[in-house]
C-alpha cells in the first residue's frame, strides 16, 4: 500500500493554510495507523542511517514444519532473524552445493504459536530466518525484496515437506 501526501489536492488558498490542513490529517493517519497496531507506513527517525527515507512493513508467521500436514495451529514458535542482503550458494566438493546467507542481522523477534511477527524496515533486500525451538535441525526461509510504503505479508514457508 503506497500513501502520498495530499497537499497536491488543492489549487487554492494560502500555503500556510495548505501546509497546516496536510499535517492535521497526516498526524491523524499516523494516529488511526497506531490504534489499529500496526503502520505500513513510517518515517525512519532522525538520526538514522537514512533519515528521509520511509520505511516499509514485513509481516507474516512461521509455518509448521511438518512433512505431512496435520490440523493445529497455522504458525508455530520460534524466532525470525532478518537478515540484509540475498542469499548466495558456496561449493562443497563436485557437483554439491550449500546455501550461504547473509551475515547482517538488522531485527530478530520471538514469536509464539500462532503469532504473527511484523517488521519495519528500510528499502533494500532482504532474507527471514525462521528458527524452531530445539530440538529442530532445519532452517526455513524467505526471500524478498522491500519498498519504500509498502506492505509485505511473507509467511516463512514449511520447508520439511
Amino acid at each position: 500500500m503506497k500513501r502520498r501526501s495530499g497537499a497536491r489536492a488543492f489549487s487554492g488558498g494560502s500555503r500556510l493554510f495548505r501546509d497546516g490542513l496536510v499535517a492535521v490529517v497526516t498526524v491523524a493517519a499516523l494516529l488511526a495507523a497506531v490504534g489499529a497496531g500496526h503502520s505500513t507506513l513510517t518515517k525512519v527517525p532522525s538520526g538514522a542511517p537514512a533519515a528521509t527515507a520511509y520505511v516499509g512493513t514485513v509481516t507474516g508467521g512461521i509455518s509448521p514444519c511438518e512433512g505431512i500436514p496435520i490440523p493445529g495451529p497455522k504458525y508455530a514458535a520460534g524466532t525470525v532473524e532478518v537478515l540484509r542482503g540475498t542469499l548466495g550458494w558456496r561449493s562443497i566438493g563436485p557437483g554439491s552445493w550449500t546455501i550461504v546467507f547473509p551475515t547482517q542481522a538488522v531485527a530478530t523477534q520471538v514469536v509464539g504459536v500462532d503469532r504473527m511477527y511484523s517488521f519495519r524496515l528500510e528499502p533494500g533486500q532482504y532474507v527471514l530466518v525462521g528458527h524452531y525451538p530445539p530440538p529442530a535441525n532445519v532452517t526455513p526461509w524467505v526471500q524478498m525484496t522491500v519498498r519504500a510504503g509498502e506492505f509485505v505479508s511473507a509467511d516463512i514457508p514449511n520447508m520439511c515437506k
